[in-house]
């Protein structure tokens, strides 16, 4: 529905409908894929980007939410519209190639200036203001919506390169990857202590989102620190570990790894709050399972 065409309704009945429906609209679009690809190795530089990134569109999303009050003052509106467009310029900001946090270039550079800015995530042209206060709570709507989707598309594109390459010969069988040497033990037994540091992490994160009941941002926000700390769990598996053998390290890079953890695809968000708690309740119980599996491998 465009904005010229709202007028013609009763603009309280119109924006009713778009507060009952626009908070679905993000998880309901399937964003499907993304067409920019980064070079592994700057997969640590890059979480920090991501990190800085992130802050950015949630505040975005909670002044959209609060700029979607018929009732707020214009003076309120118009600081919260200033706010809203700072923000934005933020975006380009972090994302523009003399940034401090810019120490690769190549695909990886060509990467986050393609993706980290405010055109390529869809937000050009969202506003927080209109003719009048409806029109304008509308346009808050629309541009929490469009914030929304950002999140996603943001999240997918980093996420694109994060499926680690096939290990030759790797077998994800539960059979512990033939295991590791002994005199590596100690060794092994510490990055086994860190993975099930974020693997607790991830059981917290989906208990909580498994027993609250929260809005469709905040099951965003929620979602997006489960996916880090999953992210941050499959980089530990991907390190060299050039201190250990070869046997060692095939069985750390391949124990170490969110699908052979029956955790790369779990999710702790729905499109409603009902399956946003039954999603996490699964993704409970899979971390519990990921947890006795590294045990099971480790100490066998």
């Amino acid at each position: 529905m465009k904005q010229n065409s709202i007028k013609r309704y009763c603009p309280h009945l119109v924006f009713s409908i778009l507060l009952t429906v626009l908070p679905t609209l993000a998880t309901a679009q399937n964003v499907q894929s993304c067409e920019f690809k980064y070079n592994r190795v700057d997969r640590g530089q890059l979480s920090t980007i991501f990190e800085e990134v992130k802050p950015v569109l949630f505040s975005m999303a909670s002044i959209s939410t609060s700029a979607a009050d018929m009732g707020i003052l214009q003076s309120k509106r118009e600081f919260l519209s200033e706010y809203f467009e700072y923000l934005k310029t933020e975006l380009d900001r972090i994302g523009n190639p003399n940034h401090q946090y810019f120490p690769f270039s190549g695909i990886s550079r060509d990467f986050i200036e393609s993706v980290v800015n405010q055109t390529f995530l869809g937000l050009s042209n969202s506003t927080l203001l209109g003719a009048t206060p409806y029109e304008a709570a509308v346009n808050a709507r629309y541009s929490l919506d469009a914030v929304n989707l950002a999140i996603s598309k943001l999240s997918l594109c980093f996420g694109s390169s994060w499926d680690r390459l096939p290990l030759p010969g790797a077998v994800n069988d539960r059979r512990c990857a033939g295991g590791f040497h002994k005199r590596d033990r100690q060794y092994v037994e510490q990055k086994a202590f860190e993975a099930a540091a974020y693997v607790i992490e991830l059981s917290r994160l989906a208990n909580i989102a498994a027993q609250g009941v929260f809005g469709s941002t905040d099951r965003l926000v929620r979602q997006a620190d489960f996916d880090y700390t999953r992210e941050n769990l499959e980089l530990l598996g991907a390190q060299d570990h050039p201190l250990v053998s070869n046997k060692t390290r095939y069985f750390l890079n391949t124990l170490i790894d969110p699908t052979f953890l029956d955790l790369k695809r779990l999710s702790i968000d729905g499109a409603l709050i009902a399956d946003s708690q039954a999603n996490a309740r699964i993704a409970v119980q899979s971390s519990k399972r990921a947890y006795q599996i590294l045990a099971d491998c480790v100490y066998e």
